[in-house]
């Protein structure tokens, strides 16, 4: 019961989370690009909630902005990602033979090159900017869930329903509809939490190194890479963005330890 009310109340913080980031271009803040001279490093007020930057800009609306960046950009990594894995572990699990091999292959190559890595060869060939971002992180977690996948898929085929479903002569658009898609979705909800975790930090890292698309514009790796040049001046603005980073990332592995809980009762 308990467990059931923690993993509600983790579902209810992240769509609220969510729903505030979808919400930010509609709220009443300051402009993350406006500078206030001579208002530099200013403590919390109600003109400036959480103290200005070293630009005078407003951090509370810089942080919004920039978690609303960061979790987009992580959003289409993880689509891109989970959408791509499912295609081809399926196929990669159904079939046997050179079709396997050839499948899985790649992914094995893939897998031989740290994710964080390979993304950074990615974004450095391909340039700079949110979009690329995006699908250089999804390019390096996509063999890790695609080997997910592919596994569920060959657990799947071992059992008597599957067996008897292509005895009855189902062909390979049934046999995916009614058992596989159905058993992923059921198994893997804690490997796509697992891949969402991964891919905001990864996101943060690529931003940190300065690998986003405009200097001016606000996410958190850039809220920490800018606040770290200051750390003695005003360490709040590398403390707040940083306690932000944490909280999400220890709210979505809550969620998925919770849910995997959950489903195991």
């Amino acid at each position: 019961m308990i467990r059931r009310i923690r993993h509600k109340a983790g579902v209810f913080l992240i769509v609220l989370l969510l729903a505030l980031l979808h919400a930010v271009p509609r709220l009443p803040l300051q402009s993350q690009y406006k500078t206030n001279p001579g208002q530099q490093f200013a403590s919390p007020d109600s003109h400036f909630l959480l103290g200005s930057d070293h630009l005078g800009r407003d951090l509370f609306s810089r942080l919004l902005w920039g978690m609303r960046t960061t979790v987009m950009v992580a959003a289409v990594a993880c689509i891109l990602a989970v959408s791509c894995g499912i295609i081809l572990g399926t196929f990669a699990g159904l079939t046997d033979g050179w079709w396997s091999i050839a499948t899985d292959m790649p992914l094995s190559v893939m897998l031989a090159f740290p994710g964080i890595l390979f993304a950074l060869i990615i974004v450095d060939v391909w340039g700079r900017g949110w979009m690329q971002i995006a699908v250089a992180i999804g390019l390096s977690l996509l063999p890790v869930y695609a080997r997910t996948v592919r596994s569920a898929v060959i657990s799947i085929r071992q059992e008597v329903y599957f067996e008897a479903s292509r005895a009855f002569g189902a062909d390979f658009k049934d046999l995916i509809l009614l058992h596989i898609f159905p058993y992923l979705r059921a198994t893997t909800m804690s490997e796509i939490v697992t891949l969402s975790i991964w891919a905001i930090s990864a996101v943060v890292a690529l931003e940190y190194l300065g690998m986003g698309d405009n200097p001016a514009e606000s996410s958190l790796g850039r809220l920490i890479l800018e606040g770290r040049a200051y750390i003695h001046i005003a360490p709040s603005l590398i403390i707040i963005p940083t306690i932000v980073l944490v909280i999400c990332l220890l709210l979505l592995s809550a969620f998925g330890a919770n849910y995997s809980l959950t489903r195991s009762k």
